[in-house]
């Protein structure tokens, strides 16, 4: 491990004063922009890593990696990669983006040499790391289900409806009676002319 963390402290020992000027230049510029933590987290790693493997180098006895370079290879430069590569495609900072890209691209090398992993170009290992992180849901197996059977129902007829309209023919008066009435009051008016005139023919006889 001693010497895989002295090929890996003398690859990135470089990179790392070039992301210091980076950050002294663009800090006021850019420090609000979306992709700026990132290169932040970028920074602050690297130089922690560069700690860790200096200590590894004295202590011969540490065979594993460092964590912080597992954390940095399996995790953040996904991450990163689609930070700068957005900041790539932006006409107006590109070459800042592809600097950055530049040094990912380096990082990642290094990281797979120490790691002892198999040497797979940074897009690639970005687009498998994406693909592992997507949630693809679980598959569940449709049930052939029988469409559900109508039945029809024959409602009796309201009885609400029956009382309105026995109320109405209760309220509507009835025709026979209607006509009853009149034919009575006239029969009675002739009953009394009968009369009078029996009694005048009377009268003169």
């Amino acid at each position: 491990m001693s010497s895989s963390a002295s090929s890996a402290t003398a690859s990135l020992s470089p990179i790392l004063p070039i992301l210091n000027a980076f950050n002294h230049r663009h800090h006021n510029q850019h420090r609000l922009a979306h992709w700026w933590p990132v290169f932040r987290i970028f920074r602050r790693t690297i130089r922690a890593l560069l700690d860790d493997l200096a200590s590894r180098r004295r202590d011969a006895s540490s065979s594993s990696p460092p964590p912080r370079a597992v954390w940095l290879s399996k995790h953040f430069i996904p991450r990163a990669y689609i930070a700068f590569s957005q900041l790539a495609a932006d006409n107006q900072h590109a070459p800042l983006g592809l600097l950055l890209l530049a040094i990912l691209s380096r990082t990642h090398t290094v990281l797979t040499q120490l790691l002892d992993q198999p040497s797979v170009p940074l897009k690639s290992s970005t687009a498998r790391s994406n693909e592992a992180s997507q949630d693809k849901g679980v598959a569940i197996a449709r049930q052939e289900q029988q469409p559900p059977k109508t039945q029809t129902t024959t409602q009796p007829p309201s009885d609400e409806g029956q009382s309105n309209k026995l109320d109405r023919d209760a309220i509507k008066p009835s025709k026979s009676k209607s006509k009853e009435i009149p034919t009575k009051e006239k029969k009675k008016k002739k009953k009394g002319k009968g009369d009078e005139l029996s009694s005048l023919f009377g009268s003169l006889s």
